[in-house]
């Protein structure tokens, strides 16, 4: 979905096994440049990169009751996100899955960028490269991205449940459930701010990490 007079709706849509294109990218949806997308009782499965990628100011997306699944990396191993939203879009989930990807179940970057999240669960986001602990987050917010969430559960990743990073991001979290992360509950380094309320984080390795290490 391209441009600003494009609107999409997909309904009980499944796109699965995208295929990626010379760049190593096989987006299984992705909207840019304004478009507004609205996605219901949906299924993305195995993509290459990214799942579900909404980019760039104005673009808008609404997503619920819709599973992001099992997104594998990139061939050079720089992105393997179930959602990802940049460079000031807007998106809200509710009552999603997001679950066994390979560096983030949700990335959210750049200053604009807006997501907000009620009951949806993100687990199992499992190490595919590197050191343990480097990428396998369940929700990373960073530079300047906003995330608002309440009621979810991040659970069972291999890295953080929660990474905040970099200045101007921010992570509010409200009777959400962090637990059986295998780093930490939540990683906050570099002038990052995470706020949580009537929350839950047990069974990680650490409860709060801060600083990233």
């Amino acid at each position: 979905a391209v441009n600003a007079d494009t609107v999409v709706t997909l309904l009980g849509v499944t796109v699965r096994d995208t295929l990626p294109e010379k760049d190593g990218f096989g987006l299984g949806v992705d909207a840019h440049r304004g478009a507004r997308l609205s996605i219901d009782e949906c299924s993305i499965l195995d993509s290459t990169a990214t799942g579900l990628l909404i980019n760039g100011e104005g673009t808008v997306a609404e997503v619920r009751n819709t599973v992001v699944n099992d997104t594998q990396l990139n061939a050079d191993g720089s992105a393997g996100f179930g959602v990802q939203a940049i460079d000031g879009a807007l998106l809200s989930i509710e009552d999603g899955e997001v679950t066994g990807n390979a560096m983030a179940g949700l990335m959210a970057s750049d200053p604009g960028t807006r997501v907000t999240i009620q009951g949806t669960r993100f687990a199992s986001t499992r190490v595919s490269h590197g050191e343990q602990g480097a990428a396998a987050m369940g929700l990373m917010i960073q530079n300047g991205a906003i995330l608002a969430a309440t009621g979810i559960t991040a659970s069972d990743n291999e890295g953080p449940g929660l990474y905040a990073y970099g200045e101007g991001a921010l992570i509010s979290c409200v009777e959400c459930s962090i637990s059986d992360n295998l780093f930490a509950g939540a990683t906050v380094a570099d002038a990052a701010t995470l706020v949580l309320s009537s929350s839950v984080l047990t069974g990680s390795r650490e409860s709060v990490d801060l600083g990233g290490g």
